[in-house]
């Protein structure tokens, strides 16, 4: 008889191995924890990048920048300098204390001008702000694209140009009437590419501006030989002349200096073209060296005598385009830092700015306040004192394009102080002068003669006959009408 052999008891596992077991689960349950853990975070960063980027704001001036960036930013540059001698000096940066009765914020240098931000109409048909430089012709000009410092984004498209208007309430008509300028400014300009007669250089550089404000380049179909020939006259002045944009001696070529250099900043920043910054550079360099002491300019460029409010508004236009072009020029900010302290020696006590010391002149007003507007994009109380004083004061005309009082030169700052500042005295200077700039254009394009002034020859008001008076007063015109997206209102949203 056969009997079954009990069934074998499962081996027993060694304590080796079920601690082995124990440990296996334990580690695979850290490493489902960090993995967990680690793409948590990698989500929690992106989520951070992504609201960081919709909350950025963009606004028409310079970006602040912090310590830490401005450090970097140090580093960076003097590593530059190392590696090459032929980099352009850092310009020291400083801060101006507060003057008179308002303490204005330091200037923020832009450590690459030339960074695309969105434009406040971005999104509309495109910002344009893509620029292709290549073909230059008699200036050469490198290929490529590159892209326009933000405070000029609005003026590279059509879109943009027609919705700055629709939003600054300016008349669809207006861009018509800036075409007919630039086709009247181009029908006139000489057979050396200059124009005006007298004083080339300073017409010359008004008719560029005019051009340029429309975003018009050397490569434009329409307008960009009369470009190009500007651009080229002027660059030949500088170099025959050591970098000083006049041909003239004498009180006229302080002006006639600021203005040509100010065409040409611009001019750079649309082409980056190295001969015109070689030039443009020795320009600026005139400015700086011949700032006076109490912060401004005077005729022939004199530190000898009291600055001049007039002289002092085209320098710094000048070197406001110095400030936008990413070549970093000595000086500049110290300059301009320190032509806030001659504005405010002007100042008068209705709250306007007197020609070389303490005055309320109607005319010079509106200069002081761009001044401030470029420098510090100041808002404040002395701005609006100002504006109050050169809009609705007892002693302010009225702006009649007809009356013996009009003076283009005057509405020229005029207009953009009253832009830049927005409110109550931008939609005055929007519905009372901007509509009479359109009525008063003539079928060529053209604009007459102001009754103010000396007549004959050229008068800052507009008054004159000759080719220098209509040059001045039809880019003035055109120059004013392209308020709108010149260059972007600094304070506004």
């Amino acid at each position: 008889m056969t009997s079954e052999s009990p069934a074998e008891p499962p081996p027993k596992k060694s304590r080796a191995g079920f601690w082995a077991t124990i440990l296996a689960s334990k580690f695979l349950l850290v490493s489902i924890i960090v993995h967990v853990l680690f793409g948590a975070g990698a989500a929690v960063y992106v989520i951070q990048r992504y609201e960081a980027g919709r909350k950025l704001s963009f606004a028409g001036g310079p970006p602040v920048v912090n310590a830490s960036t401005r450090a970097m930013e140090h580093k960076v540059e003097m590593a530059k300098k190392k590696n090459s001698m032929s980099a352009p000096a850092q310009a020291k940066r400083i801060t101006t204390a507060g003057l008179s009765k308002i303490a204005l914020p330091e200037i923020v240098t832009m450590p690459n001008a030339t960074t695309v931000v969105p434009n406040r109409m971005g999104g509309i048909g495109g910002n344009g702000n893509g620029i292709g430089a290549g073909g230059m012709g008699g200036t050469g000009g490198g290929g490529g694209g590159f892209a326009l410092p933000n405070v000029m984004g609005d003026r590279c498209s059509a879109a943009s140009r027609a919705a700055a208007m629709r939003a600054s309430g300016g008349d669809p008509k207006s861009e018509e009437a800036i075409l007919k300028g630039l086709r009247w400014l181009k029908g006139h300009q000489n057979a050396d590419g200059s124009f005006g007669q007298q004083f080339q250089a300073s017409m010359t550089g008004l008719a560029l501006l005019s051009f340029m404000g429309h975003c018009e380049r050397p490569t434009s179909k329409d307008f960009g030989d009369s470009v190009r020939r500007a651009i080229d006259f002027l660059v030949g002045v500088g170099n025959q002349r050591g970098g000083r944009i006049s041909r003239l001696d004498g009180q006229p070529w302080a002006y006639e200096h600021g203005i040509g250099t100010y065409a040409l900043g611009e001019a750079y920043i649309l082409t980056k073209d190295p001969k015109i910054a070689e030039v443009f550079t020795k320009a600026i360099n005139i400015i700086v060296q011949g700032q006076g002491a109490d912060g401004g300019w005077m005729y022939e460029l004199n530190k000898a005598q009291p600055s001049d409010t007039s002289v002092t508004g085209w320098q710094i236009q000048a070197l406001k385009t110095a400030h936008l072009s990413g070549l970093n020029l000595p000086g500049v900010e110290q300059a301009m830092n320190k032509a806030v302290e001659n504005t405010m020696r002007c100042r008068g006590g209705k709250g306007g700015f007197g020609y070389r010391g303490p005055e309320d002149k109607h005319s010079l007003t509106p200069v002081g306040v761009v001044i401030l507007q470029i420098v510090k994009h100041e808002r404040g109380s002395v701005v609006r004192q100002a504006l109050d004083f050169y809009i609705d004061g007892k002693e302010a005309p009225k702006f009649n394009y007809d009356a013996d009082n009009a003076n283009l030169y005057s509405w020229y700052y005029g207009a953009q102080a009253c832009f830049q500042q927005s409110g109550s005295g931008w939609h005055k200077w929007n519905r009372e002068v901007m509509p009479q700039l359109l009525a008063k254009q003539a079928d060529d394009g053209s604009w007459p003669e102001t009754r103010g002034g000396k007549g004959g020859g050229l008068d800052p008001t507009g008054t004159g006959n000759d080719s220098d008076a209509q040059v001045y007063r039809n880019s003035l015109c055109v120059l004013m009408l392209e308020v709108y997206y010149r260059y972007l209102a600094s304070a506004r949203g």
